[in-house]
């Protein structure tokens, strides 16, 4: 422990504690995360979504102290030449620091039906959110399902992704071409494929997909799933799963926002990886007790309010030395930490705030017909696939 001033007794130093840290939490993140993950396949109600172990998947950034060390280690964009002069040519004086700025980049498997991280991967700018997740690839149990934006897009990846034996749902955009028409004359409406020209001349066979539109919006959304029967996941329970991924954002904010942890306060990457591994853990620990609290006296964990669980763990270790009234254990908090059940008439979007920078939209993928080349090309090669 730490002593505070005039108090005797054997004293533990930060830079001793750290040092302990930096050896063990390796062996203790994956050893908390087994059991983490052991009571979470207990939770049979929520643990599948339409048949599967259904995760969403998506990237954040979290910053760190900007000394040299970090720096060098959490600091590059990876851009092409072409790509970094005109980015910079119309970056203002403000976006140019904020790039500068060393950022941990994470990437997050997260259960949508119990609002839970799976697993995780720190990393830094140069790395990718594609990269972290196929690392991921083998904590998945059988019957997986990632549900994915725009970004997580590419033959390769995509490949990956499938004979590893998860399935997908993943948005597409403008800079996808779809193909239809390239199998059997009398293909369904739905089925299109992935192949592209680098693919095609490697002899690759193409990825088969059933695409689902959603409308509504401003604007059409476009799903492509690998889940090409209806009677497993029909659209109307694909456009639910997609619509469950945002869950993923709300806890990105969660932890970096609600929880405080939006920077670390490590100066060294050794230390900051640390730091913010032991930080998604302990989140984590908070949310899958109150999960287990919730499910056992028969609360909709849905209705679950991560804002409130956690002043409950905030009050009860502040005022661990205070007498527990009636009916207010942390079990008795946490039970009633549910979101209020008013509806939203405006838009939370203050109007005086400076807005941060508007992501465009992924756009509307290119869906061409197959030619009689690619179709020849595409026979053969789709044949073998199936025999092997």
């Amino acid at each position: 422990r730490f002593l505070q001033p005039g108090e005797s007794g054997k004293a533990t130093s930060p830079q001793a504690f750290m040092e302990i840290l930096r050896r063990h939490t390796d062996y203790l993140v994956e050893l908390l995360l087994r059991a983490f993950r052991k009571r979470m396949k207990t939770m049979t109600t929520h643990w599948k979504t339409f048949g599967y172990v259904v995760f969403g998947v998506d990237g954040t950034d979290v910053a760190v102290p900007r000394t040299q060390a970090n720096q060098a280690a959490f600091t590059s964009d990876g851009k092409s030449r072409h790509q970094k002069r005109t980015r910079i040519k119309n970056q203002t004086a403000h976006q140019k620091k904020q790039k500068e700025c060393p950022r941990i980049l994470m990437t997050t498997l997260f259960h949508i039906s119990l609002g839970l991280p799976w697993a995780w991967r720190l990393g830094s700018k140069s790395d990718s959110e594609r990269g972290q997740l196929l690392s991921m690839l083998g904590e998945l149990p059988r019957q997986s399902l990632i549900v994915a934006d725009a970004g997580f897009i590419g033959f390769e990846f995509l490949s990956a992704v499938l004979a590893s034996g998860t399935e997908l749902v993943v948005r597409v955009g403008s800079n996808v071409k779809l193909l239809k028409q390239l199998g059997r004359a009398r293909e369904s409406q739905g089925v299109v494929y992935i192949w592209p020209d680098g693919a095609r001349k490697k002899d690759h066979p193409p990825l088969k997909f059933g695409v689902v539109v959603l409308t509504g919006g401003k604007q059409p959304v476009y799903l492509i799933t690998s889940v090409l029967s209806n009677k497993q996941l029909t659209d109307r329970q694909v456009a639910q799963l997609y619509r469950m991924r945002w869950d993923i954002e709300l806890y990105h904010r969660n932890l970096k926002q609600t929880y405080g942890k939006n920077k670390m306060l490590s100066r060294s990457p050794e230390n900051a990886r640390v730091e913010l591994n032991w930080n998604v853990l302990g989140y984590a620990a908070m949310m899958l007790y109150a999960a287990d609290q919730m499910l056992d006296h028969g609360v909709d964990i849905n209705r679950s309010s991560p804002v409130k669980i956690i002043r409950v763990f905030r009050k009860t270790a502040r005022d661990y030395q205070h007498e527990i009234e009636p009916g207010q254990t942390i079990d008795d908090q946490i039970r009633s930490a549910v979101k209020d059940e008013y509806k939203r008439r405006g838009s939370n979007d203050s109007r005086d705030y400076p807005r941060k920078r508007k992501h465009k939209s992924p756009g509307k993928p290119k869906i061409l017909h197959a030619n009689n080349q690619q179709k020849l090309k595409a026979k053969p090669l789709r044949n073998q696939s199936l025999a092997a």
